[in-house]
Order: structure tokens, then sequence, then C-alpha cells
């Protein structure tokens, strides 16, 4: 029964070792495989960043309409100004219209759910309370030769 024992603990002092090379290179390649997935996750999130940034974004104020092309981005003083405007309006429905000109048959749902986010961010950004807000994707041109627009009204 001792001979078992002793020679039980002969081959795991063989296998020493081994194990400890084996988990030594385990964890170098868990540390290599954790900076890679750190910087790919940097490199999504910066990319993600630089396409939601707005470019070419104009105001009619006349008009009611935002003129853009991908993505809303406005100071807060613009929106304060359609805030202000519609506040003096007066009725108590308001319609956000948006429609995007750039519109490929094989994309109209990917350009639709960007219509409808920058509705959204659009809401969102304006201090309107105690109104009916109405969110609409149009299929009427009505940005003349921009990408994208957003328009309201005030019924």
């Amino acid at each position: 029964m001792c001979d078992r024992t002793n020679e039980d603990h002969s081959n795991d002092e063989e296998l020493a070792p081994m194990v400890d090379g084996l988990s030594g290179a385990l964890c170098i390649f868990i540390l290599i495989t954790t900076v890679f997935m750190i910087s790919g996750i940097d490199t999504v999130v910066t990319g993600g960043g630089r396409y939601f940034t707005g470019e070419n974004v104009s105001v009619n104020y006349d008009d009611n309409t935002i003129y853009f092309e991908s993505v809303i981005s406005l100071p807060k003083e613009a929106y304060d100004k359609i805030t202000s405007k519609i506040n003096a309006s007066g009725g108590d429905k308001i319609i956000f219209e948006a429609f995007s000109s750039d519109v490929p048959e094989a994309d109209s749902l990917k350009h639709k759910r960007k219509l409808i986010y920058n509705l959204l961010e659009f809401k969102k950004q304006l201090n309107i309370e105690n109104r009916r807000i109405t969110l609409k994707v149009s299929e009427t041109n009505f940005c003349n030769n921009t990408t994208s627009c957003i328009r309201w009204s005030v019924e």
C-alpha cells in the first residue's frame, strides 16, 4: 500500500512542471485574448460614435423643417427656439413628420429605423408638455434636395 502511494506521488511530481507550463500558457492566452477584445470593443464604439454625429444640419424656421444627412445634431439653442415656436402656436396636437429621399429598396427598413430614431431623438430634445404628439414617416418628398428632413406642424 505504501508503494502505491509513493508511486502516485512520484507521478504527480513528474507532471507538476507540465501542469505549471500549461497553466502559464493558458494565463498568457487569456491575457492576450482580453487585450484584443478590449481593443476591438473600443474600435466598435469609436466607429459607432462617429456614425451618430450629425453633419450638414440646417433648420428652416419659416417652413418648420430640419434638413439633415443621416442624424440630427442641433445645438440646444435651436431646440429651444423650435420649442418656443411650437408653444406659441397654441394648438394641442403636434405632428412630426420625417422623410428620406435616399432610400434604396433593399435598405428601406434600415432607413425607416434611422428616421424613427431621429424622430424620437428630436421629440426627446424638445420641452413640450400637455400636447398630443404624432410621429410619422412620410412617403411624400418634402425635403427639396436634401437627403433627409423632419417637419413639424401644430393643429
